[in-house]
């Protein structure tokens, strides 16, 4: 009875460490989520110009949601690589839409879309 008695006080005192309930556990420092990478296409009319693809590959790339992108500017196709862990695809539509393009069936904020050059509207 004894033994139960300080079983159950050390498991209580110590067991934190062993399965990882706090910040500071052993079981939350070794495990890491897996990255699910994935790959999106979208179409976007208004990449048409080098200067187009430039604003558009400068928004992606300070937003920090896409790991790779590539453009097909004859056809208007955005294809970009993004880990869906920590961005859902409609989250780069709306980043994309935000800085004023028009994409797939969301159009472009009309405030950002009016400072854009005139080949990229």
């Amino acid at each position: 009875m004894k033994f139960l008695a300080y079983f159950i006080i050390l498991f209580s005192s110590f067991g934190w460490v062993l399965v990882g309930c706090s910040p500071g556990g052993f079981l939350e420092k070794t495990v890491r989520p897996r990255e699910d990478i994935r790959e999106a296409t979208f179409w976007i009319p208004a990449v048409s110009s080098q200067e187009c693809l430039g604003i558009l590959h400068e928004v992606l790339s300070r937003s920090g949601m896409v790991r790779e992108m590539r453009v097909e500017e004859g056809e208007g196709k955005l294809t970009v690589v993004y880990n869906s862990r920590y961005t859902a695809k409609k989250n780069i539509e709306y980043g994309i839409a935000a800085a004023g393009f028009d994409i797939d069936e969301t159009v472009g904020d009309p405030d950002a879309k009016r400072r854009l050059p005139e080949a990229c509207r």
